[in-house]
């Protein structure tokens, strides 16, 4: 299984930087990395990550401080003893063992016919953007670009990540039955996500974060009974009579981590937030604020007003979550479920934009270990204060919060 893993990496260009979850879904599309006992095809494939760098064939692209492998780096002797010639399509898609078709440097996609028969029994499609960095665009000739998806029923893995142009999915994503990947994040131009979404069984991945367009999730989600991750889900921007209520979701026993976008229009839906604690198999939780298409790229510098606030004292948080991730936060105090007795478990606090100027008054949350504030400028708390509030700390980092010093580093 390494030995086939490892043959993947031959395609990037040199000195790339990676996304360790584009290989990982890359791997399982293929087939190359799949359940084992009781670890996921995930579990499995961060394994094989972890050995590909213990054995020195890939290096790490993170922080020091972060003990996370997030991004990769492919030694260049790798690529030249795996070989660099790559077969192609007539439209310059890298085809792998013609069960991968990979964008890897392409900023303009339109197919041909001819590129369609090469690729019809492809099992992944990288179209969209592998960088780490959003800066690289990725551009679709025209809006009609998905409507082949019906002849590729083999796909198990699509990304259209950072395409613009894409402003609708077509019906025909239904008919894609071995789906278990689709990655539409940072697709700004995405204005319906189809109802046909829900027919894809197997899926087990959905991200369709930062597509700000997006007012609403199809209703029927809960039947996904095999999804683990969801990014993304819209609450309260829709204009939809009957788009999917948060708390449908509470019955997806898989779901381990999800993210929110709570809308300007978030008002009277108390109910999408007290359903919350029945979701008891969630580890990571995210929510955003008021996030809409004049969002900052990075999704957390910047706070909006209006009614996104509702809800927001009263949300009864899932009771085993060892990550929360808070963004755009529209108060200057901390909300009152945000105490060590509602997240009894919590190891990771993410603090990102916003008015927060105080957090934890009064309070030890004892099971926190690291905490991470970023673009806060109305934050007061100094290090000394927060290490009071948080005595298990073992990682802190503060960034671009003017009335702090700059900290990143273990303790």
């Amino acid at each position: 299984m390494l030995e086939r893993c490892l043959l993947t990496l031959a395609i990037f260009p040199q000195d790339s930087i990676i996304k360790k979850r584009v290989l990982i879904h890359w791997w399982i599309g293929e087939g190359l990395v799949t359940p084992n006992g009781d670890s996921t095809a995930e579990e499995v494939g961060d394994q094989c990550i972890e050995d590909l760098i213990s054995k020195g064939f890939i290096l790490r692209g993170n922080r020091k401080h972060c003990s996370q492998v997030k991004h990769l780096k492919v030694e260049q002797w790798i690529r030249e003893q795996q070989g660099t010639k790559r077969p192609t399509t007539s439209s310059g898609f890298v085809l792998h063992n013609f069960k991968t078709c990979f964008n890897v440097d392409r900023h303009n996609l339109r197919f041909e016919e001819n590129g369609f028969k090469a690729m019809k029994n492809a099992a992944v499609m990288q179209l969209g953007r592998w960088q780490t960095s959003p800066k690289h665009h990725i551009e679709a000739a025209s809006a009609e670009l998905l409507n082949w998806l019906a002849d590729f029923n083999k796909l198990r893995y699509l990304s259209l990540r950072g395409i613009s142009n894409i402003t609708y999915l077509p019906p025909s994503i239904g008919k894609l039955t071995d789906l278990m990947i689709l990655d539409l994040r940072a697709c700004h131009n995405l204005e319906n996500l189809p109802v046909e979404v829900t027919m894809l069984k197997k899926l087990t991945y959905l991200d369709v974060s930062e597509c700000y367009l997006l007012d609403h999730m199809p209703k029927g989600l809960h039947s996904l009974t095999k999804i683990r991750v969801l990014k993304g889900f819209v609450i309260g921007n829709s204009t939809s009579k009957d788009p999917c209520r948060l708390w449908e979701l509470a019955s997806l026993q898989n779901l381990w981590k999800l993210s929110i976008r709570i809308g300007r229009d978030s008002a009277g839906k108390k109910r999408e937030f007290h359903e919350l604690t029945k979701f008891t198999a969630l580890r990571s939780l995210t929510i955003t604020w008021g996030a809409t298409a004049s969002t900052p790229s990075n999704g957390v510098r910047k706070a909006l007003s209006g009614k996104s606030t509702a809800g927001i004292f009263n949300l009864s948080p899932p009771p085993n979550l060892d990550k929360l991730d808070l963004r755009c936060f529209p108060h200057n105090r901390a909300p009152e479920w945000l105490t060590p007795e509602k997240f009894p478990k919590l190891q990771k606090l993410y603090i990102r934009g916003g008015r927060f100027r105080r957090l934890g008054v009064g309070t030890e949350f004892n099971s926190v270990q690291v905490l991470r504030l970023r673009y806060l400028p109305d934050f007061t708390m100094q290090e000394p204060y927060l290490l009071k509030v948080f005595p298990r700390l073992t990682i802190l980092e503060v960034h671009q919060c003017r009335n702090l010093p700059s900290i990143n580093r273990k303790l």
